[in-house]
């Protein structure tokens, strides 16, 4: 399509609604984030996301939902579809920060995990991943305000955090996969295709100061 922008500008700016998305490898800390979300909640502030029947992020140990790797363009096209028709009909009209991965499960991810990068375990485990720049043009196109928190963490403390502290497979199994998801740079080619506004980078090591 001629209009469609290689880098993504933020236009939808907004201090009452906020969706948030945590960006990170396996290992880099998505679980730690629960406890944080669940005191926020106790303000009213922080909720997960609302229900949008139809729609979901990730399904089925992402196998579907929007960022699911087995389904077929027409029917990422028709969930695209729910999500714009619906989701300014469903938001509170108070100030509030939805949060869409790492609070446990929601309707918009039912079936698929914290949404790291990769996510799950099929037989395309490397290209099982998020697609935030899909997410940013999604909520641009409706005016709402969406956000990444993006976490780093020294590439060997992630392969031990997956291997030998969670026994995702051997240290040779994900250093081999780590390296195909560095080696392409799944994460950076996202966020090279979207403004810089739409997210702040975290260090691993920092969250405990949270």
């Amino acid at each position: 399509v001629e209009t469609y922008p290689q880098v993504l500008p933020k236009m939808a700016y907004s201090n009452k609604t906020r969706f948030v998305f945590i960006v990170g490898l396996e290992g880099t800390g998505h679980h730690l984030w629960k406890p944080i979300w669940e005191a926020c909640s106790l303000n009213s502030i922080c909720l997960q996301p609302p229900t949008i029947p139809g729609f979901k992020l990730s399904d089925n140990a992402m196998k579907g939902g929007l960022n699911g790797v087995m389904i077929s363009k027409p029917q990422v096209e028709g969930i695209v579809n729910v999500f714009l028709n619906n989701i300014n009909k469903v938001i509170s009209d108070q100030p509030k920060t939805y949060v869409l991965n790492t609070w446990g499960h929601s309707d918009w991810s039912a079936g698929g995990g914290q949404m790291s990068y990769p996510s799950f375990m099929p037989s395309c485990r490397d290209l099982s991943i998020p697609d935030v720049r899909l997410m940013a043009e999604l909520f641009e196109t409706v005016g709402i305000d969406f956000r990444l928190l993006v976490v780093r963490r020294d590439p060997l403390d992630v392969l031990i955090s997956t291997t030998v502290h969670r026994h995702f497979g051997t240290a040779i199994e994900n250093g081999a996969l780590y390296a195909k998801v560095i080696e392409r740079s799944m994460i950076g080619e996202q966020l090279a295709r979207l403004d810089s506004a739409f997210y702040e980078c975290l260090v691993y090591e920092d969250l405990n100061a949270i």
